[in-house]
């Protein structure tokens, strides 16, 4: 029985997992919980259902949520009210108004005198150790962006690791993302964090990230914590707040010779990111980071 009722709830997330994807490419289109469930063969009360058990949201909800998220970084990067309306599909001035005060608490107009600032958490100046990460890797692209490249590992298929494998491995719950150059070309790694490594498995790199002083900010957990396009869209907004906008305000700098990276644990995830008081040159030689398999650290320009 419970085995059933299991099945049936990965059914259910199956397809609300697809229909998220197909709202995030159609946003511009006129999209309802009817056209949905004819889509995917399913009632529209039961799809409608789906979507309640599963993320907590309606279908028109998640698709004024996703709109609204859209504006917001149109917002960040300096575009008018108006055109960030308009870019993020909402035809009504007044809708648009109150689906964005309604989630940020603040009018867009406000939003985008401050870009958002103001509604960030401030980070926590801390050392962190040293660590391996030993972890799948994924190819990304030739140009890094954190904005729009953090958490990678969202959209990627993972290989099969055996549970034995993983448990071999030594790690505990929380896993690590970041970015690398390894032979001139980008991958992103994620996996667990370890003091040594001890065992890899043949589908899985390592890379070693040195410790130091790092500036730690929180990312916003999403309403519904199994909603991974929400999640995606405030790990690379916290991203941008803290290279793009804490930094070049703050007494810090990015340590270049270290390497910035996310944080994954429970639900309290965080960026971080390596730094050093402002005008400190940090020293070469000995002090660069070692790595693991000839894997050499991403760059971090805010």
């Amino acid at each position: 029985m419970e085995g059933t009722k299991r099945r049936g709830k990965d059914a259910q997330k199956a397809i609300v997992k697809a229909c998220k994807r197909y709202i995030e490419t159609h946003l511009d289109e006129d999209i309802t919980n009817d056209i949905l469930a004819e889509k995917y063969d399913l009632p529209p009360r039961t799809l409608w259902r789906y979507f309640k058990n599963i993320g907590n949201y309606s279908v028109p909800e998640y698709i004024r949520l996703r709109k609204v998220h859209m504006a917001a970084r149109w917002l960040r990067h300096g575009k008018s009210v108006k055109d960030a309306r308009e870019s993020s599909y909402f035809q009504s001035k007044t809708h648009f108004a109150e689906a964005f005060t309604e989630y940020y608490g603040i009018s867009p107009w406000r939003f985008r005198k401050t870009r958002g600032m103001e509604l960030m958490t401030e980070p926590r100046i801390m050392r962190r150790p040293e660590f391996h990460i030993v972890g799948y890797i994924f190819v990304g692209t030739e140009l890094i962006d954190w904005e729009d490249s953090g958490a990678y590992y969202i959209i990627q298929d993972f290989p099969k690791v055996s549970p034995r494998e993983w448990a071999r491995i030594g790690g505990g719950a929380d896993m690590i993302g970041t970015w690398m150059v390894k032979d001139d070309t980008h991958y992103y790694i994620f996996g667990p964090g370890v003091k040594e490594v001890r065992y890899v498995p043949k589908l899985l790199d390592t890379l070693y990230v040195p410790g130091g002083l790092f500036a730690v900010f929180p990312v916003e957990k999403p309403k519904d914590p199994e909603d991974s396009t929400v999640l995606c869209e405030n790990v690379q907004v916290t991203w941008f707040y803290a290279l793009k906008q804490w930094i070049p305000a703050s007494e810090y700098e990015v340590d270049e010779t270290r390497i910035p990276y996310e944080y994954y644990l429970d639900g309290e995830n965080s960026v971080c990111v390596p730094v050093v008081p402002r005008n400190t040159h940090t020293k070469s030689g000995s002090d660069k980071p070692k790595t693991d398999k000839q894997v050499n650290k991403a760059s971090c320009h805010p």
